[in-house]
């Protein structure tokens, strides 16, 4: 079962906090006060957000807006201060965006 949670965390890759690109895979991150250490990536993928919300022509082809970008990180990860690993976490870059969520805390 997994806890669903929308909160920006701040995400660093290799050392360094990501550009707005988000290129590469976390490394650390800290959400709710904590600083997390990523023991290993089990899954990235990619994701299309709603295209609804544009404007549709006529003919019911979308218009002006392109349906939003989403990097999803699939992490075990523990405390930076100690050495138990303490969860799974779906960490999620947005392109458009340039920002970081954690969207899921698994049991």
């Amino acid at each position: 079962m997994a806890k669903i949670h929308r909160d920006v965390c701040r995400v660093e890759v290799a050392g360094a906090e990501v550009p707005a690109d988000g290129d590469g895979a976390p490394v650390r991150f800290r959400w709710a006060g904590r600083s997390y250490r990523v023991v290993e990536v089990l899954a990235s993928w990619v994701e299309a957000g709603p295209w609804w919300g544009a404007r549709v022509s006529a003919a019911g082809v979308p218009q002006g807006a392109r349906p939003i970008e989403r990097q999803v990180w699939r992490v075990v990860a523990g405390s930076c201060f100690q050495s138990e690993v303490t969860g799974i976490y779906d960490l999620v870059h947005e392109s458009g965006s340039g920002r970081w969520w954690l969207t899921r805390v698994w049991d």
